[in-house]
C-alpha cells in the first residue's frame, strides 16, 4: 500500500510539474517601438562618477598605435582623460565639459584650449559633451525617430537609414553603430554586471572618412568615487590654432 501512495504521489508531482511547465507560454517581443525607446531609456543607469581604463588604439595613414587610456567622468560636468605610453609617462592629456576642450600634447609640447562647439574640427566627432557622456558610461539614448523593427531570438534591431541598434530581451542595448555624417561609431557591450549594470565588455571603434580609426577597450571600471583630477598647461606649450 505505501509504494502504491509513493507512486501517486511521484505521479501527480509530476504531473503537476508537466502542466506547470506547458503552461508557460513563450516570450513575444513588443511591437510598439516607442514602447521599446521608453524601456531602454528608462533603465539606464546614472554613474555621479565612472573611472575607467583601458586601452586606445589609433590608426590612420601614418599612425598605428596602442596606448593605456584613463578617463574619469563627472556626471554633466566633466569628461577628464590621460592617454599613457608603455613606460607610464602621459603622452596625451585633457579634459571636456559642456562649454570647452582643452588638452595637452606632451611629445610636441603643444596644447588646445577651445569652446566645444570647435571640437569637431580637432578631436575628428560631432559628437556633443553629453552624446560622448552616454557612450564611456555605456548608457547612449535612442532618440526617438522613424525606425524599422526587426526581431531575433534573443531580441530585436531598432534600424533606420543611419543607425542600427540590437537591443536584448532585458531592454539594454548591446551593439549599436551611427553614421553622423563624415564618421561612423560602432558600439558592443557585454551583458551586464550587478550591481552597477555596468556591461562586462565595452568596446567602441570611431572611423571618419579620412581613414583615421579610434578604438578603447575598457578593462576594468571603478564607480562613484569622488576623485581630485589634476589638469594644468605648461606656460611654455604652444596654442594651436
Amino acid at each position: 500500500m505505501s509504494r502504491m501512495i509513493f507512486a501517486s504521489l511521484i505521479l501527480a508531482l509530476f504531473s503537476c510539474e508537466i502542466q506547470h511547465i506547458t503552461s508557460v507560454k513563450p516570450y513575444t517581443f513588443p511591437t510598439n517601438i516607442k514602447e521599446i525607446i521608453s524601456k531602454v531609456n528608462s533603465i539606464n543607469k546614472d554613474y555621479k562618477w565612472i573611472d575607467l581604463k583601458g586601452v586606445i588604439s589609433i590608426q590612420s595613414e601614418d599612425l598605428n598605435l596602442s596606448m593605456n587610456i584613463k578617463i574619469v567622468s563627472k556626471k554633466d560636468s566633466l569628461i577628464w582623460f590621460t592617454v599613457r605610453g608603455p613606460l607610464g609617462l602621459e603622452i596625451v592629456g585633457g579634459q571636456l565639459t559642456p562649454d570647452t576642450i582643452s588638452f595637452v600634447d606632451r611629445v610636441n609640447k603643444t596644447y588646445l584650449h577651445t569652446p566645444f562647439t570647435r571640437a569637431k574640427d580637432f578631436i575628428m566627432t560631432e559628437l556633443s559633451f553629453y552624446e560622448i557622456q552616454e557612450i564611456i558610461t555605456a548608457n547612449p539614448k535612442i532618440l526617438e525617430k522613424e525606425y524599422r523593427l526587426e526581431s531575433s531570438e534573443t531580441g530585436f534591431y531598432l534600424n533606420s537609414e543611419k543607425e542600427r541598434i540590437f537591443v536584448n530581451s532585458k531592454y539594454h542595448i548591446q551593439e549599436a553603430s551611427w553614421i553622423n555624417n563624415s564618421e561612423k561609431i560602432e558600439l558592443e557591450l557585454g551583458a551586464r554586471q550587478l550591481p552597477h549594470n555596468f556591461p562586462k565588455k565595452f568596446s567602441l571603434k570611431i572611423e571618419n572618412n579620412d581613414g583615421f580609426i579610434l578604438g578603447i577597450n575598457v578593462s576594468d571600471v571603478k564607480f562613484n568615487k569622488p576623485k581630485k583630477l589634476f589638469f594644468k598647461i605648461p606656460h611654455s606649450y604652444v596654442e594651436i590654432k
